[in-house]
Parts: structure tokens; sequence; C-alpha cells
């Protein structure tokens, strides 16, 4: 009989013998007490964050997106507020900036006008240099890349 005693951890045993191994119980212990640090740190913008340049691995890019905030404003005096999210059109890129010595990374989430995106087949992978601002908008604050370049 196999019996489950841990998400991922099985063990085999005899139909009346369900004593299980004290090593096996202190790897339970030990898996349970250290959760794994996750791999991914978000950095996420703050109205008092400063300027930052990120050289990292694209990760994610949609192509040509029309601003998410456009739709749910229709007047002209809301398309002003939005300030330059109000014209044009937006691509949002995720970079991934590798901590030095050690298996982390930073995880940056930014806006690029599409006109400054440089068109590379098969981008994602690449390693690109931006710098970016926080960016107050209606209550929330974005990255706003204001220099986007493959180096």
């Amino acid at each position: 009989m196999i019996v489950q005693i841990a998400p991922s951890i099985t063990v085999q045993r005899l139909p009346n013998n369900f004593s299980i191994d004290p090593s096996l119980v202190s790897e339970i212990n030990r898996r349970t007490k250290q959760p794994e640090r996750d791999p991914i740190i978000a950095i996420e913008p703050k109205k008092s964050s400063a300027k930052t340049t990120v050289t990292g691995i694209l990760r994610y890019k949609d192509v040509g997106i029309v601003n998410p905030f456009k739709q749910s404003v229709t007047s002209a005096m809301g398309l002003a507020l939005l300030g330059p999210f109000g014209k044009g059109k937006w691509n949002k890129v995720t970079l991934h900036e590798k901590l030095t010595n050690q298996n982390r990374c930073r995880s940056y989430t930014f806006w690029v006008e599409s006109s400054n995106i440089v068109p590379v087949e098969n981008s994602i992978g690449i390693t690109v240099r931006a710098t970016i601002i926080p960016y107050s908008i209606l209550d929330k604050c974005v990255w706003l890349c204001v220099d986007y370049m493959v180096p």
C-alpha cells in the first residue's frame, strides 16, 4: 500500500504497518518550516521611488496595445488628466534583473511608448536596458519608461 503523507512525499507500507521512519518526519518538518523564497521579486513603483536604470532579460512584451486607462476616460478633459497616457499606443514590458550571487531576480513591469520600442524578432530573452520613473495616474502608480534600448 502506498500512502501519501505530505505533498510530493509518499511511502510504501504494508496495510498493517503505518509507522513512519524518524528521518522522514525530520524531512517533512524541514520542508514545512522553511518555505522556499520566491525567486522573482516584483518591484512595484511608489510615488517616492527614484528614477531607476534596469538592465535585464526581456520576459514579456505586449505589442501595440492601446492604453487601458484611455478606455475608461472619454472626455477631452479626462484624456488631458492622463498626461502622456492620453495619446498614442503603449507597450507593457517586463524585465528580470538578476541579483548578484543569488538565484533570485527583480522583476520590473513598465509602460513604453510603442514608437520607442526597437522591433526585434523573437525578442523575448534578449538583454534590454531601460530607464524608468514612477508615474502617478488615476490613483495608481506605474513605471513609465523614459529610455529604452537593446545594448
